[in-house]
């Protein structure tokens, strides 16, 4: 099995060559049945090899929709993963396009154990709500109490991220309608597998996931069935892609953007 490349293909067709207990992660935002197109099914049957390559203490992520939760839920139990955490991606930068409804501000993002998975505590830890609790860091003379932790605060189930769109400086648009934030597979990398490790993405898509996991010094695989797709993703990860000059201005010029952060 080689490393560090994509494969042009159905899932279904290319895990099963893959030998068991060999990636430290799955980490994927697989089609999950909420826009309507043909292409966008419920995924839920790549879950049995999911649990069969990864290794004795590895992890799954996945980005889930609100309304098919329960279906990837049910079945990652039903082939023998652990529930860890339902994580709430909340954005406020998307288009609202409900009528009938509240509109949607968040994604779930499932996170699942095989074995004795130990989660990665300190990686993946954040900045401080309140700077100004690091002043004060013991509750008492004894110093016995909290003491703030100079890499940060452990993470929560709720990651406030942009989504990509016009509203969101730190990544470009390009092209692919289902890509998610790097920052968003980020997190799941450093909490998930360690430096030298390898992660499997069966939907790569724009190849998010492995842009986040080679930034971190993580191998990957990544699968994906449509061309248009894996041909994306190898220009991204090789530097290649091409900024129209009508949108080079836009990305280089510094302004603030609708959450106040300066873009350049």
């Amino acid at each position: 099995m080689q490393t560090n490349e994509i494969i042009q293909g159905d899932w279904a067709d290319v895990m099963p060559s893959f030998p068991s207990d060999s990636f430290d992660a799955v980490l994927t935002d697989p089609p999950y049945g909420v826009t309507g197109d043909d292409d966008d099914y419920v995924a839920t049957d790549f879950l049995g090899e999911a649990y069969r390559v990864l290794k004795p203490d590895g992890a799954l992520m996945m980005c889930v929709g609100q309304a098919t939760l329960r279906e990837f839920w049910n079945e990652a139990e039903k082939v023998g993963f652990r529930w860890l955490n339902t994580i709430v991606w909340h954005y406020k930068n998307a288009i609202k396009r409900e009528r009938r409804r509240f509109a949607i501000q968040y994604d779930p993002i499932l996170y699942f154990a095989k074995g004795d998975f130990v989660h990665r505590i300190d990686p993946s830890r954040v900045p401080y709500l309140h700077p100004e609790r690091l002043k004060y860091p013991c509750n008492n003379d004894k110093k016995q109490g909290w003491m703030p932790n100079k890499l940060g605060a452990i993470a929560g189930d709720v990651w406030r991220l942009p989504a990509v769109n016009a509203g969101n400086p730190t990544d470009r648009q390009l092209g692919h309608k289902w890509q998610k934030p790097i920052e968003v597979f980020n997190r799941m990398v450093k909490c998930s597998v360690d430096p030298g490790g390898l992660i499997l993405d069966p939907f790569c898509g724009s190849g998010t996931s492995l842009m986040a996991a080679r930034a971190y010094g993580v191998s990957y695989v990544g699968i994906d069935n449509d061309p248009e797709s894996v041909d994306l993703s190898r220009k991204r990860l090789r530097g290649d892609l091409f900024i129209p000059p009508n949108n080079r201005k836009k990305h280089q010029k510094k302004r603030k953007d609708i959450f106040g952060i300066v873009n350049g």
